[in-house]
């Protein structure tokens, strides 16, 4: 990791930063096969037990965030990543890994039992980027519109 990059917890002053990454993921997502049933449900659901956003940063300025959080399931405690963005830019330069890193101590520190995240069908490079940390799919969810 380069000592440029930090991962630290967002702040109140990063707020118009979170937008304009927020805004720029759900324009990314949307036009994705299942995206826009993505970021209308999963990412408004109700709050969680516990939550954390972190920014990226790579000289100076914010190209990145994770949101995770963790629920209570009947076996427990899951963390989950629910939304993680890295401008493409800025991208395989190493800091969604240090988010996703700093994402899973913080739910282990948590209880979590395991963390989840999302990758939608097309998003290949979303799907490697977990899979080079060791997560694995676990659950495929299919859809077919009622109107």
């Amino acid at each position: 990791m380069s000592e440029d990059l930090v991962v630290r917890e967002a702040e109140p002053s990063d707020q118009p930063d979170l937008q304009r990454l927020r805004q720029i993921l759900s324009e990314e997502l949307g036009v994705q096969r299942g995206g826009q049933v993505l970021v209308s449900h999963e990412f408004s659901a109700p709050r969680p037990d516990a939550h954390r956003t972190v920014v990226g940063v790579l000289h100076g300025a914010i190209i990145g965030f994770a949101d995770t959080e963790i629920v209570g399931v009947d076996i427990g405690r899951l963390g989950r990543v629910r939304r993680i963005f890295v401008e493409e830019g800025a991208r395989e330069v190493g800091v969604g890994e240090a988010m996703l890193e700093d994402a899973m101590a913080w739910c282990r520190e948590h209880g979590a039992f395991g963390i989840d995240g999302y990758a939608l069908p097309g998003m290949r490079a979303t799907k490697n980027f977990y899979e080079m940390v060791g997560m694995k799919a676990r659950l495929l969810v299919v859809h077919a519109p009622l109107t």
